[in-house]
């Protein structure tokens, strides 16, 4: 009789685990997919870490001197800034940058991903929404008249 309760509390313990489990089981995926986390992401990599992405935004917040309500919308139901939308037009403004800083890197710049990026947001802004045109950051040169022939 102590064997029969023994297997009956082991069977227990056995079908509890197995309902703990059930659906948690790797059904596996297919070869090549990348399942993201993130939603609405369109230029930045799919596979990009929490981390990698915050320290990305925060990049880009120094490089521009804004907040991050500069790119991304709240949302009109929570107020909370829901960062998937779409509702700015400066979010897609940034995504078209970060393309051409990318392509310039690799294209004219021999640019490695290993390495330091060459051209950044920086590059240009230094700190504000705009960049400075030459003009605001150069002094204005004395205009010298050139000697005759």
């Amino acid at each position: 009789m102590k064997k029969l309760g023994f297997l009956a509390a082991v069977l227990v313990v056995v079908a509890s685990c197995a309902s703990v489990t059930k659906g948690k089981v790797d059904q596996g995926k297919e070869v090549g997919k990348v399942e993201s986390q993130w939603a609405n992401l369109k230029v930045l990599p799919q596979d990009i870490s929490e981390d990698e992405l915050k320290g990305l935004m925060r990049e880009y917040n120094a490089a521009l001197g804004v907040k991050c309500n500069h790119c991304h919308a709240a949302n009109p139901e929570t107020g909370k800034m829901d960062f998937s939308s779409d509702a700015k037009k400066e979010k897609d403004y940034a995504r078209h940058m970060i393309t051409m800083t990318n392509e310039l890197n690799k294209k004219h710049f021999d640019y490695d991903p290993a390495d330091k990026q060459k051209v950044s947001c920086f590059t240009c802004h230094q700190g504000n929404i705009k960049p400075k045109k030459f003009t605001d950051i150069a002094p204005a040169a004395p205009v010298t008249p050139s000697p005759s022939k």
